[in-house]
C-alpha cells in the first residue's frame, strides 16, 4: 500500500468545489464538518482546517495530515457511489488522530445513508 495521498483523489478543480458548496449536503459529527455531493467520476476530497482557530501553519498542516492519513487508511470507503467531499475540521483543540480516524468513519458511513 502507498503511504500517500494520490492526486486523483485530490479535489482542486474549481468549479467542482463551487458546485459542491452550492448544491451539496451537509454532515457534522463533531470534530468534523463533512459536505458531500454525488458525482458521476471518482470520488475526490479536500481538507481544511479555519485559521480562525488555528493562528499556526504547523497545526493546521498537521491536523490536515491526520485528517488525510485517515481518509487513506479507510480504503476502500464505506460509500459505495463516488462522490466530492468537503471535510472540514471545526473543532478549536488540536484533536488526536484517534479522535479525527473515527469522527471521519462515522461521518462516511452517515453518508452512505442518506
Amino acid at each position: 500500500m502507498a503511504f500517500q495521498f494520490p492526486k486523483q483523489f485530490r479535489l482542486k478543480n474549481k468549479t467542482e468545489i463551487t458546485r459542491l458548496f452550492n448544491e451539496g449536503k451537509e454532515i457534522k459529527v463533531f470534530p468534523i464538518k463533512l459536505l458531500y455531493l454525488e458525482t458521476s467520476s471518482c470520488t475526490k476530497a479536500v481538507f481544511s482546517v479555519p485559521k480562525r482557530n488555528f493562528k499556526h501553519a504547523v497545526v493546521r498542516n498537521r491536523i490536515k495530515r491526520q485528517m488525510r492519513e485517515a481518509f487513506r487508511l479507510m480504503q476502500p470507503l464505506p460509500i459505495n457511489k463516488p462522490y466530492l467531499l468537503f471535510i472540514l475540521y471545526i473543532g478549536s483543540k488540536k484533536p488526536l488522530f484517534v479522535n479525527v480516524a473515527e469522527a471521519l468513519e462515522k461521518a462516511l458511513n452517515k453518508v452512505e445513508k442518506n
